[in-house]
């Protein structure tokens, strides 16, 4: 069931903010069954897990915004 998120969760584009990673929540994206992946807050950085036509990824970042990015390569597949 979808709720509504506080307001201090979401930027104004509707991604997930640094306190919402901080409170354990996960962006996740997915294309079908063989693409897709999730960005989480480890104590380490953000990580990205995923795969993509059966092929698995994992990059550490320190910057969500990079993490995004990549994430977004992925799944588009650029």
């Amino acid at each position: 069931m979808y709720t509504e998120l506080n307001p201090k969760f979401r930027t104004k584009a509707g991604k997930l903010t640094r306190y919402s990673f901080a409170c354990g929540y996960i962006e996740q994206k997915e294309i079908d069954n063989e693409t897709r992946g999730v960005i989480s807050l480890e104590p380490n950085g953000y990580h990205v897990k995923g795969f993509k036509n059966g092929i698995h990824f994992w990059e550490i970042f320190v910057k969500v915004s990079d993490a995004r990015k990549f994430l977004n390569s992925q799944v588009k597949g650029e």
